[in-house]
């Protein structure tokens, strides 16, 4: 009896075994059926990433500046087109110390679009605008005072102050850009140091051969 008891035990023993071997082996294309499942909505997700959007270009400011030419080369003061083809060419006298009063639209590598263009003694006026004239001949003066001026780092009273300077020291002024009435230049000082900075028109004299 006991011998018969510990066969029925061990075939009992036997069978869960078998039976425990296959339910593992049904359960292993189950796990591998969810691994590529999530793997696939991963790649998805991946592929579906909102692009970020590239930001927008920032726009030319335009202006309402004054510049002056003061002096000139031979043949006169070049102005080009908007395919820089040169159309157009100026003279003043420079015995009698005239020169040219120009009213700026905007600023383009080293150019600046013409609003109006006048003689400072001629009174006959011709139509120069939407001309480009390079900045190599434009010029700006500070004024002839005991105050000293702030060169700012942005078109408005509120930005940094880069430099003051005294508007005696001798000094060179190159244009580089413009936005409203404020100028954007370029200040060397006699011992060449350089200081890109914006010139508040307040601070820039309305007559080159004045004290304004």
């Amino acid at each position: 009896m006991k011998t018969v008891l510990k066969n029925s035990i061990s075939v009992l023993l036997i069978v869960f075994v078998f039976q425990n071997c296959n339910t593992n082996k049904s359960k292993k294309p189950i796990e591998s059926t969810t691994t590529q499942v999530t793997d696939s909505m991963t790649v998805i997700k991946e592929k579906q990433a909102p692009v970020t959007p590239k930001q927008p270009e920032k726009k030319t400011c335009k202006c309402n500046a004054k510049a002056y030419v003061t002096t000139m080369p031979d043949g006169g003061i070049e102005l080009f087109n908007d395919h820089k083809e040169v159309v157009q060419k100026v003279s003043f006298d420079l015995e009698d110390e005239d020169f040219l009063v120009i009213e700026l639209k905007m600023a383009k590598e080293n150019k600046f679009q013409i609003k109006s263009l006048e003689f400072a003694f001629e009174e006959t006026k011709k139509n120069y605008e939407n001309l480009w004239i390079s900045n190599t001949y434009l010029r700006i003066f500070l004024p002839d005072s005991n105050t000293k001026v702030s060169l700012f780092s942005a078109p408005n009273t509120t930005a940094k102050v880069l430099l003051k300077v005294n508007p005696f020291d001798q000094h060179t002024i190159t244009l580089l850009g413009c936005c409203k009435n404020w100028i954007y230049g370029l200040y060397k000082d006699k011992e060449g140091k350089e200081t890109k900075a914006w010139f508040n028109p307040n601070d820039i004299c309305s007559n080159p051969l004045s004290n304004c």
